[in-house]
């Protein structure tokens, strides 16, 4: 398991990659969060406190 956190701008990646789920080929933009997301058991992300959390469990 690992584990991300900054104090940059809201940003869910499990949100944003939702929307590309219907599609069956990978777009070059945004590669590496899609590779991890496809590696990856479960994503969890929150926003606590002005800093973004995301778990990510392999």
């Amino acid at each position: 398991m690992a584990s991300i956190c900054d104090d940059c701008e809201l940003f869910d990646p499990v949100a944003y990659l939702a929307q590309f789920e219907k599609e069956p080929e990978i777009d070059i933009k945004n590669i590496g969060i899609k590779i991890v997301s496809r590696c990856a058991k479960e994503m969890k992300y929150q926003k606590v406190n002005d800093l973004n959390y995301l778990v990510i469990r392999i």
